[in-house]
């Protein structure tokens, strides 16, 4: 048990230091304030905007997380040559990533609903970025 808990933190680990590392200058600006992010060239803006940004990437790399589970699974059942214990895990990581991939989905159409009515509410249209 305590080997599979090391191995996750040590996979996730880098992955969430990337995502930090690339979204530091977003988060500085969304708590400071577009004043501050002037002085160190970061775009000044909405703070809609920035959360619509932080939220697409954060669900813009789960989905290819997702893909990337999507292939790991047809590559396991490629290469199973008929074993049924390979082939089940195969698709045990294929419904899994599908499901994933639809919360991501929803997810992402739940935060431009919210969005969308919020910016309505402030007299400013739709969604900033999309589409």
């Amino acid at each position: 048990m305590k080997k599979n808990v090391y191995r996750c933190i040590t996979k996730a680990l880098p992955i969430l230091l990337v995502t930090f590392v690339l979204l530091a200058p977003v988060l500085v600006q969304a708590y400071t304030g577009p004043e501050f992010g002037e002085e160190f060239g970061l775009p000044s803006g909405d703070i809609r905007t920035t959360a619509e940004n932080i939220v697409n990437v954060i669900l813009g790399s789960l989905g290819l997380i997702t893909v990337v589970l999507i292939i790991y699974g047809g590559v396991i059942w490629m290469t199973a040559g008929g074993n049924e214990e390979k082939i089940s895990k195969a698709k045990k990581v294929i419904t899994s990533a599908i499901i994933g991939l639809i919360i991501i989905a929803l997810a992402w159409s739940i935060f431009i609903f919210t969005l969308t009515i919020t910016s309505n509410a402030a007299g400013t249209g739709g969604p900033i970025n999309s589409p």
